[in-house]
Protein backbone atom coordinates (compact mmCIF):
# COMPACT_ATOMS: atom_id res chain seq x y z
CA UNK A 1 0.00 0.00 0.00
CA UNK A 2 1.50 3.41 -1.13
CA UNK A 3 0.90 6.01 1.23
CA UNK A 4 1.27 9.86 -0.08
CA UNK A 5 2.85 12.04 2.04
CA UNK A 6 2.04 15.68 1.61
CA UNK A 7 4.13 18.15 -0.16
CA UNK A 8 6.58 20.57 1.83
CA UNK A 9 4.32 23.29 -0.04
CA UNK A 10 1.12 22.20 1.29
CA UNK A 11 3.11 21.28 5.16
CA UNK A 12 4.14 24.93 5.29
CA UNK A 13 1.04 26.80 4.05
CA UNK A 14 -0.86 26.50 7.21
CA UNK A 15 2.00 27.51 9.29
CA UNK A 16 2.55 30.43 6.92
CA UNK A 17 -0.96 31.74 7.72
CA UNK A 18 -0.07 31.39 11.42
CA UNK A 19 2.96 33.65 10.81
CA UNK A 20 0.96 36.31 8.87
CA UNK A 21 -1.89 35.67 11.66
CA UNK A 22 1.04 36.71 14.23
CA UNK A 23 2.66 39.14 12.22
CA UNK A 24 -0.59 41.32 11.55
CA UNK A 25 -1.73 40.90 15.62
CA UNK A 26 1.60 42.63 16.34
CA UNK A 27 1.05 45.28 14.07
CA UNK A 28 -2.42 45.92 15.43
CA UNK A 29 -0.98 45.94 18.74
CA UNK A 30 1.55 48.54 17.87
CA UNK A 31 -0.95 50.43 15.89
CA UNK A 32 -2.74 50.52 18.92
CA UNK A 33 -0.42 51.71 21.28
CA UNK A 34 0.84 54.50 18.89
CA UNK A 35 -2.79 55.78 18.36
CA UNK A 36 -2.74 55.68 22.14
CA UNK A 37 0.16 57.27 22.71
CA UNK A 38 -0.31 60.11 20.48
CA UNK A 39 -3.94 60.33 21.66
CA UNK A 40 -2.22 60.87 25.04
CA UNK A 41 0.15 63.73 24.08
CA UNK A 42 -2.69 66.50 23.14
CA UNK A 43 -4.12 65.47 26.52
CA UNK A 44 -1.60 67.70 28.28
CA UNK A 45 -3.65 70.03 30.18
CA UNK A 46 -2.47 73.76 28.98
CA UNK A 47 -0.83 76.28 31.57
CA UNK A 48 -3.08 78.27 33.23
CA UNK A 49 -1.92 81.75 31.30
CA UNK A 50 -2.20 79.89 27.73
CA UNK A 51 -5.02 81.08 25.70
CA UNK A 52 -6.67 78.64 23.63
CA UNK A 53 -9.35 79.49 20.96
CA UNK A 54 -9.17 76.80 18.79
CA UNK A 55 -7.18 73.49 18.00
CA UNK A 56 -4.59 73.97 15.69
CA UNK A 57 -5.84 70.39 13.83
CA UNK A 58 -9.46 71.22 13.41
CA UNK A 59 -10.62 70.93 9.67
CA UNK A 60 -11.88 74.70 9.38
CA UNK A 61 -7.93 75.45 9.68
CA UNK A 62 -6.38 72.49 8.05
CA UNK A 63 -8.38 73.46 4.87
CA UNK A 64 -7.06 77.24 5.45
CA UNK A 65 -3.73 76.58 5.89
CA UNK A 66 -3.87 74.38 2.37
CA UNK A 67 -5.38 77.47 0.44
CA UNK A 68 -3.32 80.13 2.04
CA UNK A 69 -0.68 77.61 1.16
CA UNK A 70 -1.77 77.24 -2.60
CA UNK A 71 -1.73 81.56 -2.75
CA UNK A 72 2.23 80.61 -3.33
CA UNK A 73 1.81 78.08 -5.66
CA UNK A 74 4.04 78.19 -8.76
CA UNK A 75 1.17 77.90 -11.01
CA UNK A 76 -1.24 81.12 -11.74
CA UNK A 77 -4.24 79.44 -12.01
CA UNK A 78 -3.82 77.15 -8.72
CA UNK A 79 -3.26 80.67 -7.19
CA UNK A 80 -6.16 82.21 -8.65
CA UNK A 81 -8.39 78.98 -8.01
CA UNK A 82 -7.29 79.08 -4.24
CA UNK A 83 -7.89 82.98 -3.90
CA UNK A 84 -11.45 82.43 -5.54
CA UNK A 85 -12.03 79.02 -3.10
CA UNK A 86 -11.20 81.62 -0.06
CA UNK A 87 -13.35 84.44 -1.49
CA UNK A 88 -16.52 82.17 -2.15
CA UNK A 89 -15.73 80.42 1.42
CA UNK A 90 -15.73 83.73 3.14
CA UNK A 91 -18.79 84.99 1.41
CA UNK A 92 -20.89 81.69 2.30
CA UNK A 93 -19.90 82.35 5.83
CA UNK A 94 -21.39 85.75 6.27
CA UNK A 95 -24.66 84.34 3.87
CA UNK A 96 -25.05 81.95 7.15
CA UNK A 97 -24.50 84.04 9.28
CA UNK A 98 -27.14 86.37 8.48
CA UNK A 99 -29.86 83.38 7.48
CA UNK A 100 -32.60 83.74 10.07
CA UNK A 101 -33.00 80.01 9.67
CA UNK A 102 -29.53 79.21 10.68
CA UNK A 103 -30.52 78.32 14.23
CA UNK A 104 -34.33 77.52 13.78
CA UNK A 105 -34.07 73.80 14.00
CA UNK A 106 -31.24 71.00 15.27
CA UNK A 107 -30.35 71.04 11.80
CA UNK A 108 -29.60 74.84 12.48
CA UNK A 109 -27.75 74.71 15.46
CA UNK A 110 -25.52 72.26 14.34
CA UNK A 111 -24.99 74.89 11.26
CA UNK A 112 -24.77 77.31 13.19
CA UNK A 113 -21.63 75.84 15.41
CA UNK A 114 -19.84 74.72 12.04
CA UNK A 115 -20.70 78.76 11.17
CA UNK A 116 -19.20 79.62 14.84
CA UNK A 117 -16.28 76.92 14.35
CA UNK A 118 -14.82 78.57 11.43
CA UNK A 119 -15.23 81.90 11.93
CA UNK A 120 -13.54 81.25 14.56
CA UNK A 121 -10.75 79.40 12.86
CA UNK A 122 -10.76 82.59 10.11
CA UNK A 123 -9.94 84.84 13.12
CA UNK A 124 -6.81 82.29 14.29
CA UNK A 125 -5.46 82.87 11.31
CA UNK A 126 -6.45 85.93 9.28
CA UNK A 127 -3.09 87.98 10.35
CA UNK A 128 -0.85 85.57 8.15
CA UNK A 129 -3.24 85.59 5.57
CA UNK A 130 -4.38 89.02 4.71
CA UNK A 131 -0.27 89.71 4.36
CA UNK A 132 -0.20 86.75 1.85
CA UNK A 133 -3.33 87.91 0.22
CA UNK A 134 -1.70 91.62 0.30
CA UNK A 135 1.28 90.16 -1.46
CA UNK A 136 -0.84 88.85 -4.28
CA UNK A 137 -2.81 91.45 -4.98
CA UNK A 138 -0.01 93.74 -5.20
CA UNK A 139 2.86 92.44 -6.94
CA UNK A 140 1.60 88.95 -8.67
CA UNK A 141 2.39 89.05 -12.00
CA UNK A 142 -0.79 87.51 -13.40
CA UNK A 143 -3.81 90.24 -13.53
CA UNK A 144 -5.92 86.70 -12.67
CA UNK A 145 -4.29 86.37 -9.68
CA UNK A 146 -4.01 89.85 -8.61
CA UNK A 147 -8.11 90.17 -9.36
CA UNK A 148 -8.76 87.54 -7.17
CA UNK A 149 -6.83 88.26 -4.15
CA UNK A 150 -8.53 91.51 -3.91
CA UNK A 151 -11.90 89.41 -3.98
CA UNK A 152 -10.70 87.12 -1.12
CA UNK A 153 -8.68 90.38 0.51
CA UNK A 154 -11.94 92.52 0.66
CA UNK A 155 -13.74 89.38 2.15
CA UNK A 156 -11.22 89.10 4.80
CA UNK A 157 -11.60 92.91 5.84
CA UNK A 158 -15.60 92.72 6.00
CA UNK A 159 -15.67 89.56 7.80
CA UNK A 160 -15.82 89.79 12.23
CA UNK A 161 -15.97 87.42 14.77
CA UNK A 162 -18.25 86.01 17.11
CA UNK A 163 -17.98 89.49 19.48
CA UNK A 164 -18.62 91.71 15.74
CA UNK A 165 -14.85 92.84 15.79
CA UNK A 166 -12.92 92.83 12.58
CA UNK A 167 -10.70 89.83 12.27
CA UNK A 168 -8.42 92.18 10.95
CA UNK A 169 -8.00 95.67 11.38
CA UNK A 170 -8.20 97.54 8.00
CA UNK A 171 -4.76 99.61 8.00
CA UNK A 172 -3.38 102.36 6.29
CA UNK A 173 -1.07 100.37 4.37
CA UNK A 174 -3.98 97.79 3.24
CA UNK A 175 -5.81 101.16 1.92
CA UNK A 176 -2.85 102.79 0.03
CA UNK A 177 -2.29 99.26 -1.90
CA UNK A 178 -5.90 99.36 -2.65
CA UNK A 179 -5.30 102.98 -4.29
CA UNK A 180 -2.60 101.52 -6.07
CA UNK A 181 -4.66 99.10 -7.74
CA UNK A 182 -6.73 101.45 -9.26
CA UNK A 183 -4.13 102.57 -11.58
CA UNK A 184 -3.12 98.61 -12.18
CA UNK A 185 -2.99 98.34 -16.35
CA UNK A 186 -5.22 95.45 -15.57
CA UNK A 187 -9.24 96.91 -16.14
CA UNK A 188 -10.52 93.54 -13.98
CA UNK A 189 -8.20 94.69 -11.60
CA UNK A 190 -8.81 98.73 -11.50
CA UNK A 191 -12.54 97.57 -11.07
CA UNK A 192 -11.75 95.02 -8.21
CA UNK A 193 -10.08 97.96 -6.13
CA UNK A 194 -12.38 100.94 -6.91
CA UNK A 195 -14.96 98.48 -5.78
CA UNK A 196 -13.33 97.42 -2.28
CA UNK A 197 -12.72 100.95 -1.25
CA UNK A 198 -16.04 102.02 -2.27
CA UNK A 199 -17.23 98.80 0.03
CA UNK A 200 -15.02 99.94 2.89
CA UNK A 201 -15.92 103.19 2.59
CA UNK A 202 -19.35 102.41 2.98
CA UNK A 203 -18.99 99.86 5.69
CA UNK A 204 -17.05 102.60 7.68
CA UNK A 205 -20.22 105.25 7.03
CA UNK A 206 -22.77 102.68 8.20
CA UNK A 207 -20.74 101.75 11.74
CA UNK A 208 -20.19 105.35 12.20
CA UNK A 209 -23.61 106.12 11.51
CA UNK A 210 -22.83 109.40 9.87
CA UNK A 211 -25.06 111.46 7.72
CA UNK A 212 -23.25 112.98 5.47
CA UNK A 213 -19.94 111.17 3.62
CA UNK A 214 -17.69 114.09 4.55
CA UNK A 215 -18.78 114.85 8.04
CA UNK A 216 -16.68 111.90 9.69
CA UNK A 217 -13.31 112.61 11.65
CA UNK A 218 -11.94 109.18 12.56
CA UNK A 219 -8.66 108.72 11.33
CA UNK A 220 -9.68 105.44 9.44
CA UNK A 221 -12.27 106.84 7.76
CA UNK A 222 -10.50 110.28 6.64
CA UNK A 223 -7.97 107.62 4.98
CA UNK A 224 -10.40 105.73 2.64
CA UNK A 225 -12.08 108.95 1.71
CA UNK A 226 -8.77 110.59 0.43
CA UNK A 227 -7.54 107.38 -0.96
CA UNK A 228 -11.63 106.82 -2.37
CA UNK A 229 -11.30 110.81 -3.66
CA UNK A 230 -7.81 110.33 -5.53
CA UNK A 231 -7.87 106.83 -6.35
CA UNK A 232 -11.53 105.88 -7.39
CA UNK A 233 -12.84 109.04 -8.58
CA UNK A 234 -10.50 109.75 -11.27
CA UNK A 235 -11.81 106.01 -12.50
CA UNK A 236 -15.15 108.08 -14.08
CA UNK A 237 -12.94 109.90 -17.41
CA UNK A 238 -10.90 105.84 -17.39
CA UNK A 239 -10.63 104.94 -21.34
CA UNK A 240 -12.21 101.60 -20.62
CA UNK A 241 -15.85 102.24 -21.22
CA UNK A 242 -17.05 99.62 -18.33
CA UNK A 243 -14.60 100.88 -15.63
CA UNK A 244 -15.30 104.41 -15.94
CA UNK A 245 -19.21 103.20 -15.63
CA UNK A 246 -18.47 101.32 -12.49
CA UNK A 247 -16.48 104.86 -11.08
CA UNK A 248 -19.62 106.62 -11.92
CA UNK A 249 -21.88 104.30 -9.70
CA UNK A 250 -19.36 104.34 -7.06
CA UNK A 251 -19.55 108.15 -6.87
CA UNK A 252 -23.17 108.20 -6.95
CA UNK A 253 -23.47 105.53 -4.00
CA UNK A 254 -20.99 107.56 -1.85
CA UNK A 255 -21.82 111.31 -2.88
CA UNK A 256 -25.38 111.66 -4.53
CA UNK A 257 -27.09 108.95 -2.65
CA UNK A 258 -26.69 110.37 1.14
CA UNK A 259 -27.29 114.03 0.09
CA UNK A 260 -30.52 112.79 -1.75
CA UNK A 261 -31.57 110.79 1.33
Amino acid sequence: MTVTTPSNKENNTPKQEGSRVRIASRDTSLLKSAITSSSEEYLVEPMADEKINISNDSPAITLLKALEGRLVDRIPAVRARAAHSLSDALRNLELLDADPSTSDDVNGTNTRMAVDSFRDAVANIAPGLSLVLRKRASGDDRATVRRAAISAWLGLLTTTKSDGEDVVKLSQSDVTVLGHLCGDPSVATRKAAAEAITLLLERRYDEEQTDFPLSSTSDQTSCLVSTWAASVLPLVIDAETTCASKAIEHFSKIILEPIVE
